[in-house]
């Protein structure tokens, strides 16, 4: 359903898709995911945990779906390739460049050390990673925004069945691999498999996410009946759960990983499931979904403060005090610094 040019069930998936990524951010920085701090915990409150943990980690392949819906379906001629490249790379280019820089005094300041210059030089040229949770998706995105318009030219002129075949091998690649990785890794540690074949001139694992998404908008996954993908959402949201509790209670720490196959298909389903739902318009919703992007800048550090300063017994409590507040406080500064045309363009790439 659209409304004034929107898509309304993409706003309600966006606004969805952020509210998970405060939530697992909130979770890791409340609990302790690790075996010191899951030793002695019940197993009723480890599937509470892990099920916090898990809905959040859906956020990111779902943002990365939207992405190949809503830019893959493209033509881009050589006019409209330079102004995707000006205007929404070189844009984004810009606002990541800014918030690592302001977020290495943010990281000084926290860890109650000198700021170097260096060190923010470094991470600027993207030869040192970001220290806080979240920036690691930029250089990311801003790798496959290079070749969106390369990727949707040629996508748009094959027909999507083609696409079954090399969206498996990669699929399999880096999501099999890996998942046989962990479980050597409790049964036989000095065993490691690796796949020789190279599948990163197709974008990897992120890449391939983007084209699942456009794969989505094709209609490729319309034919499974809505009864058959909440099956398979439960049995693979259920199934990422308890894998990582059985890893836990075999003295190996996982915290499920964005190339867990089962994460992966938990996102197409809720994707698909969502696109068929008739949503009602929302402003707030609308309002949300168009500050997404803002929130998922600012909204570690929000939380990283939130953390250290509310002082509460209850870990439970806290956590509810820590999501809703970083939620609201990050809204409302995106929201407000919105009005302001080239502060959004810049901070925001609104």
């Amino acid at each position: 359903m659209k409304e004034k040019g929107r898509v309304i069930w993409l706003d309600w998936l966006r606004a969805f898709a952020i509210l998970t990524v405060i939530l697992v951010h909130t979770s890791e920085g409340i609990f302790r995911y690790n075996l010191e701090g899951m030793a002695g915990t019940p197993i009723s409150k480890q599937v509470i945990l892990f099920t916090l943990f898990t809905i959040g980690r859906l956020g990111v392949p779902i943002f990365l779906m939207m992405s190949g819906y809503l830019l893959l379906r493209r033509e881009f001629n050589a006019e409209y390739t330079k102004k995707f490249w000006i205007n929404r790379w070189l844009g984004l280019l810009i606002t990541t460049e800014i918030w690592i820089f302001v977020f290495s005094f943010f990281i000084a300041w926290i860890a109650e050390k000198p700021w170097e210059m260096s060190v923010a030089i470094k991470q600027m040229l993207f030869i040192e990673k970001v220290t806080i949770g979240h920036m690691w998706y930029m250089p990311m995105i801003l790798g496959l925004y290079i070749f969106i318009p390369l990727i949707a030219n040629a996508l748009n002129r094959v027909e999507t069945s083609i696409l079954i075949f090399p969206v498996t091998v990669v699929a399999l690649v880096y999501t099999v691999y890996p998942t046989m990785n962990l479980l050597l890794g409790v049964w036989h540690k000095e065993l490691r498999m690796r796949c020789e074949i190279d599948t990163t001139f197709g974008g990897g694992y992120y890449g391939l996410i983007l084209v699942i998404g456009y794969m989505a908008y094709k209609g490729t996954f319309k034919k499974i009946k809505s009864y058959i993908l909440g099956i398979l959402l439960a049995v693979s949201f259920l199934g990422t759960v308890f894998f990582q509790i059985w890893m836990y209670s075999h003295n190996y720490r996982y915290n499920v990983w964005y190339d867990f196959p089962l994460l992966l298909i938990s996102a197409i389903c809720i994707f698909e499931l969502v696109s068929r739902t008739n949503f009602k318009s929302s402003k707030i919703v609308e309002e949300v979904s168009k500050c997404s992007f803002g929130i998922y800048l600012i909204h570690h550090p929000i939380r990283t403060l939130l953390v250290k300063y509310i002082n509460i017994s209850s870990n439970e409590i806290k956590l509810v005090m820590v999501y809703v507040l970083v939620f609201i406080i990050s809204f409302a500064i995106v929201k407000a610094i919105s009005y302001t045309k080239y502060l959004k363009k810049y901070l925001f790439a609104m």
